[in-house]
């Protein structure tokens, strides 16, 4: 009774513009029409001819609805068995698109939507958006519509030629919370990867299918879904004359889903998908252990036993990974064991990455800070055997200072060992032996020893000598100015030491003629010749 008021609202609506009503379509115009059982559940039987049925055309394109088509107000009745019913649309006037309509996960959906320009896949909720796809009855539907697009011939043709089809994810919202659909979208693609790698293809979802998530919690919002999965496949390849039949289609998509052990898919996707979320929550977990170590490291200091705590760490989290993904190591006779131990197998390396990043930043900080007190412990050896003035006491002293250095280094890289990832000391203990052997020869050319040094003499000159006898002493310097005819192209200076401590200095300039000078000095000549005595007296109390 709903699909024909629908019906006749849509007819009195558009009854003012012809053309306007002949392009759209709305949710009960769209499977309205005669239906056909192209594969029947009950004896898992498929035909191209269906007995009792009209065959609906596909010159208005062909869409599927999979899941619970009952969502979008169209009859599921054999859906739940696992059979695919087709509907001709436009009411039997074969205006409008076929509709193929199956329900649960296994070969009719995969024949169904790859036999369709426009799959709609329904029974999501948002409540089960958060929750996860893996274990719901939509993300198992995906799992099967994914999974036939990849193992069927026609979606290598499809991936070649550059057609996409329209995926539209229908989720039905619970409680007033808008559907997240950056998280929707995520888990639709992780069902896809999961599927891609269980049949071993390397294929992206944006490559196949152009997706879109769409909330439907209403008649008008299961009209849009209809009416944009509509416009869609009515440009699709297989709504053009030359295309097969959609029960011919139907037909040989199931016959090859059937014979094929891609009925066992959606548990294998599953078990491909759990090896994927394991992987996802161990490098949560063990990427906020070591993000604090990198935070510590960073700032030049050691993690306590950081050897223990890693291999603890890496053992932990790749027990928890295989206790997750138990089921995939289960599924002998299917690529999941192979995809687990490749996820583990990543999983591992790039602990293990990580990890030796750590070690070998913490080794290197370790380094810098053991040659710098070897560097201060040996300036302190010079200067004990300098006060004790004993030259073979200092280069004890140095020998003392290089091996409780390497001990030191020793034990403060033993805490640092990972055995088990092959990150021992042995290699960066021998640098640094090395490395305290050269700095010990080279002590005296270095800088620090140079400038300990230099300071040493600097404190020596700069201590104050002690009193003498009371004396004053006095020096006469003298400083005269000559200053002939001319206008001050010649001038210079002379000066003499003389052997009692005085100076005498002699300045020569031919300016006297100039008018410079003679305004400086009133209008006058400067004087000839002129003297400036200089008293100097040094008085030590």
């Amino acid at each position: 009774s709903s699909s024909s008021s629908s019906s006749s609202s849509s007819s009195s609506s558009s009854s003012s513009s012809s053309s306007s009503s002949s392009s759209s379509t709305n949710a009960a115009s769209i499977g309205g029409g005669p239906s056909a059982v192209l594969v029947d559940g009950a004896t898992g039987t498929a035909s191209r001819s269906p007995p009792g049925g009209s065959v609906p055309s596909t010159s208005g394109g062909v869409i599927a609805v999979v899941g619970e088509p009952s969502s979008l107000g169209l009859d599921d009745s054999s859906a739940a068995d696992g059979s695919v019913t087709a509907f001709s649309g436009g009411g039997g006037d074969g205006g409008g698109p076929a509709v193929l309509t199956a329900g649960g996960s296994g070969a009719s959906v995969g024949a169904a939507s790859s036999s369709a320009g426009a799959v709609v896949v329904t029974g999501e909720t948002s409540g089960d958006v958060e929750r996860g796809l893996g274990d719901s009855g939509a993300g198992r539907t995906l799992s099967a519509v994914f999974s036939a697009k990849l193992s069927l011939a026609a979606a290598a043709a499809d991936e070649e030629e550059g057609e996409r089809t329209l995926l539209i994810f229908a989720v039905s919202p619970e409680g007033i919370d808008a559907i997240d659909e950056e998280a929707t979208l995520t888990g639709v693609r992780a069902v896809f990867d999961a599927e891609a790698a269980a049949a071993g293809r390397d294929a992206a979802l944006e490559d196949l299918y152009e997706v879109r998530v769409a909330g439907v919690s209403s008649e008008e919002d299961a009209q849009k879904v209809l009416e944009e999965a509509s416009a869609a496949a009515s440009r699709s390849p297989l709504s053009s004359p030359d295309a097969p039949p959609v029960s011919s289609a139907v037909f040989d998509s199931y016959s090859k889903l059937s014979s094929s052990p891609s009925d066992d898919s959606p548990a294998i996707a599953a078990a491909v998908l759990a090896c994927d979320s394991a992987s996802s929550r161990c490098r949560r977990s063990s990427r906020a252990r070591l993000a604090g170590w990198k935070s510590r490291a960073a700032r030049g200091l050691s993690v306590d036993r950081f050897g223990k705590e890693a291999s603890a760490l890496l053992d932990r989290t790749l027990a928890s990974y295989d206790r997750d993904t138990s089921v995939a190591a289960g599924l002998s006779s299917s690529p999941a064991p192979a995809y687990r131990l490749e996820v583990r197998s990543k999983l591992r390396a790039r602990l293990e990455s990580s990890v030796g990043e750590l070690f070998e930043l913490q080794a290197s900080h370790l380094r810098r800070k053991t040659l710098k007190s070897f560097d201060a412990a040996l300036i302190r050896a010079t200067r004990s055997a300098e006060r004790m003035d004993d030259a073979p006491h200092a280069g004890d002293e140095r020998a003392i200072a290089r091996r409780t250095a390497l001990f030191a280094f020793d034990a403060s890289l033993g805490e640092l060992e990972v055995p088990s990832l092959g990150l021992t000391k042995s290699k960066a203990l021998a640098e640094m032996a090395g490395a305290l052997n050269d700095a010990l020869t080279s002590f005296e050319d270095n800088p620090s020893a140079k400038l300990k040094a230099v300071k040493e003499v600097q404190k020596k000159a700069a201590k104050e000598r002690k009193p003498g006898e009371r004396s004053v002493d006095a020096k006469i310097d003298l400083v005269a100015m000559i200053r002939p005819d001319g206008f001050g192209n010649l001038q210079g200076f002379v000066g003499y030491q003389t052997p009692w401590g005085s100076q005498v200095t002699v300045g020569f300039q031919n300016d006297a003629d100039s008018p410079e000078v003679i305004g400086q000095f009133g209008g006058v000549r400067p004087p000839f010749l002129r003297v400036q005595p200089k008293l100097k007296l040094d008085i030590e109390l």
